[in-house]
């Protein structure tokens, strides 16, 4: 993302505006304090006016809506660390809020905020390398109510599907020929060792898969290449 030019709106106008075009940065407090404490009141309310069909709905729905804030996810630390430095950067934000509220995306309160609209990514790693320099080979127009440059991600998102399913594919391959050229048995069961640990690593940071799938798919792994050194005798 990279900045274009300064924009003439300054304080909620400014940043309504940045989270209305980038959906990512819709944080907000959970203000979770207040909220518990909310609550607390609403029960001891219930308790007294329980007959009262109208204020039991009325406290009900207060409950679901808090419900609904605490279900909310938490932003992404890429996306808050530049909603952030968007703010303060004079080329951008420039600070556009001056009273006590332009502290309520402030580290002190990263574990209250919430995001209406979570950035989503196919794996774990994937914005990693997305906010790396391959993510600047592809970019759209500047947008100018939020001088900010919006990059393609589909394409990143296809690399790694791609590279996912070729290494999917190579490294039980790798393994085979690996152990067919080694005749020391000791030597075999290091590689096997060194194969395992990979594949567990990769499926680890390159899916979102289960622990339970990480261990059914990693013994498998390790048992097709037990079978395979047991099936050639030790030797080659």
């Amino acid at each position: 993302m990279t900045v274009s030019h300064a924009s003439c709106i300054e304080g909620y106008a400014q940043i309504s505006q940045l989270m209305s075009q980038h959906r990512e940065f819709t944080f907000f407090r959970r203000f979770g304090d207040l909220s518990m404490v909310n609550l607390l009141y609403m029960q001891a309310e219930l308790m007294h006016l329980e007959e009262k069909y109208y204020q039991l709905f009325k406290s009900d729905n207060e409950i679901y809506q808090q419900t609904f804030l605490a279900r909310n996810p938490k932003p992404k630390s890429y996306d808050l660390n530049f909603f952030r430095e968007w703010l303060t950067l004079p080329s951008m934000g420039n600070y556009p809020l001056r009273g006590i509220d332009r502290k309520a995306w402030s580290e002190i309160y990263t574990d209250d905020l919430m995001a209406l609209h979570r950035r989503q990514s196919s794996d774990p790693i994937s914005w990693e390398i997305y906010i790396s320099d391959l993510a600047n080979t592809t970019h759209e127009t500047p947008l100018p109510t939020t001088e900010i440059t919006q990059y393609s991600d589909s394409a990143i998102h296809r690399i790694f599907s791609v590279l996912g399913t070729l290494l999917a594919c190579l490294l039980p391959i790798s393994s085979i020929i690996v152990l067919y050229f080694v005749s020391s048995m000791k030597a075999r069961l290091g590689f096997i060792t060194a194969f395992t640990a990979v594949f567990a690593m990769c499926l680890a940071s390159m899916t979102g898969a289960k622990r339970v799938e990480i261990f059914t798919a990693t013994s498998a792994f390790a048992a097709v290449q037990v079978v395979f050194v047991s099936g050639t005798g030790g030797n080659v």
